[in-house]
Protein backbone atom coordinates (compact mmCIF):
# COMPACT_ATOMS: atom_id res chain seq x y z
CA UNK A 1 0.00 0.00 0.00
CA UNK A 2 1.29 3.37 -0.79
CA UNK A 3 -0.08 6.70 1.15
CA UNK A 4 -0.36 9.27 -1.42
CA UNK A 5 -3.40 12.27 -2.09
CA UNK A 6 -5.69 12.22 -4.24
CA UNK A 7 -7.41 15.24 -5.91
CA UNK A 8 -11.08 13.67 -3.92
CA UNK A 9 -9.43 14.57 -0.93
CA UNK A 10 -9.90 18.34 -1.77
CA UNK A 11 -13.01 18.01 -3.49
CA UNK A 12 -14.16 21.71 -1.92
CA UNK A 13 -11.51 24.14 -2.84
CA UNK A 14 -10.13 21.89 -6.05
CA UNK A 15 -13.04 20.91 -8.51
CA UNK A 16 -14.36 23.99 -10.12
CA UNK A 17 -18.14 23.47 -9.61
CA UNK A 18 -17.50 22.73 -5.82
CA UNK A 19 -15.36 25.79 -5.01
CA UNK A 20 -17.10 27.05 -2.08
CA UNK A 21 -15.88 30.24 -2.78
CA UNK A 22 -17.35 31.17 -6.26
CA UNK A 23 -20.85 32.86 -6.42
CA UNK A 24 -22.17 30.38 -8.34
CA UNK A 25 -22.20 27.89 -5.49
CA UNK A 26 -22.56 30.31 -3.06
CA UNK A 27 -25.81 30.72 -4.92
CA UNK A 28 -26.72 27.47 -5.17
CA UNK A 29 -28.95 25.17 -3.30
CA UNK A 30 -26.24 22.90 -1.74
CA UNK A 31 -25.07 23.29 1.54
CA UNK A 32 -21.59 25.17 2.02
CA UNK A 33 -18.82 22.04 3.51
CA UNK A 34 -18.62 22.14 7.78
CA UNK A 35 -15.08 22.64 8.08
CA UNK A 36 -13.25 24.36 5.28
CA UNK A 37 -10.08 25.06 7.10
CA UNK A 38 -7.80 24.70 3.77
CA UNK A 39 -7.43 27.74 1.15
CA UNK A 40 -7.74 27.07 -2.14
CA UNK A 41 -5.93 27.11 -5.48
CA UNK A 42 -5.32 30.48 -6.64
CA UNK A 43 -6.33 29.36 -10.02
CA UNK A 44 -9.83 28.38 -10.56
CA UNK A 45 -9.34 25.97 -13.43
CA UNK A 46 -5.87 24.97 -12.78
CA UNK A 47 -4.97 23.31 -9.70
CA UNK A 48 -2.26 20.79 -10.49
CA UNK A 49 0.74 23.55 -8.77
CA UNK A 50 -1.76 23.63 -5.58
CA UNK A 51 -2.12 20.09 -5.56
CA UNK A 52 1.72 19.03 -5.82
CA UNK A 53 2.11 21.74 -3.09
CA UNK A 54 0.01 19.43 -0.53
CA UNK A 55 2.12 16.62 -2.06
CA UNK A 56 5.06 18.08 -0.58
CA UNK A 57 3.41 19.63 2.66
CA UNK A 58 2.44 16.14 3.59
CA UNK A 59 5.48 14.57 2.58
CA UNK A 60 3.56 12.35 0.28
CA UNK A 61 5.08 10.33 -2.83
CA UNK A 62 2.18 9.86 -5.15
CA UNK A 63 -0.73 11.64 -6.38
CA UNK A 64 -4.12 10.81 -7.68
CA UNK A 65 -5.70 13.45 -10.10
CA UNK A 66 -7.62 13.22 -13.52
CA UNK A 67 -5.01 13.95 -16.38
CA UNK A 68 -7.09 16.06 -17.96
CA UNK A 69 -6.10 18.65 -16.22
CA UNK A 70 -2.78 18.46 -17.58
CA UNK A 71 -4.41 20.66 -20.60
CA UNK A 72 -2.06 19.94 -23.23
CA UNK A 73 1.63 18.39 -24.15
CA UNK A 74 3.55 21.51 -22.83
CA UNK A 75 1.30 20.99 -19.05
CA UNK A 76 1.87 17.31 -19.34
CA UNK A 77 5.99 17.97 -19.43
CA UNK A 78 6.41 20.56 -17.31
CA UNK A 79 4.39 18.13 -14.92
CA UNK A 80 6.56 15.48 -15.99
CA UNK A 81 9.86 17.59 -14.79
CA UNK A 82 8.24 18.30 -11.27
CA UNK A 83 7.18 14.88 -10.29
CA UNK A 84 10.48 13.39 -11.32
CA UNK A 85 12.26 16.75 -9.38
CA UNK A 86 10.60 15.71 -6.15
CA UNK A 87 10.03 11.90 -7.35
CA UNK A 88 7.04 11.52 -6.76
CA UNK A 89 4.34 8.70 -8.59
CA UNK A 90 1.54 9.68 -10.88
CA UNK A 91 -1.86 7.53 -10.59
CA UNK A 92 -3.77 9.02 -13.80
CA UNK A 93 -7.43 9.20 -13.65
CA UNK A 94 -9.36 8.99 -16.62
CA UNK A 95 -13.04 9.35 -17.40
CA UNK A 96 -15.16 5.90 -17.63
CA UNK A 97 -16.58 5.86 -21.65
CA UNK A 98 -20.23 6.44 -21.99
CA UNK A 99 -22.14 3.68 -22.52
CA UNK A 100 -22.34 3.03 -26.94
CA UNK A 101 -25.72 2.46 -28.15
CA UNK A 102 -25.13 -0.83 -30.61
CA UNK A 103 -21.84 -0.82 -32.05
CA UNK A 104 -20.59 3.32 -32.17
CA UNK A 105 -18.28 2.98 -29.40
CA UNK A 106 -16.50 5.98 -29.37
CA UNK A 107 -12.82 5.85 -30.02
CA UNK A 108 -9.97 6.25 -27.46
CA UNK A 109 -7.07 8.09 -28.94
CA UNK A 110 -3.81 6.19 -28.88
CA UNK A 111 -1.71 8.44 -29.09
CA UNK A 112 -2.69 10.87 -25.76
CA UNK A 113 -3.35 7.74 -23.81
CA UNK A 114 0.81 6.57 -24.71
CA UNK A 115 1.17 10.51 -23.78
CA UNK A 116 -0.02 9.94 -20.41
CA UNK A 117 1.66 6.41 -19.69
CA UNK A 118 5.10 8.55 -20.50
CA UNK A 119 4.47 11.05 -17.51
Amino acid sequence: MKLGLSQASYRWVCYPHLRYDTPEYRLSERRLPYFTSVDPPADLYNPVPWLLQRVAAHDLRSLYMVAGWLRDDDGARAFGAERKAHELEFLAAASVLKIAVGSSLPRVSIDRETRIRKL
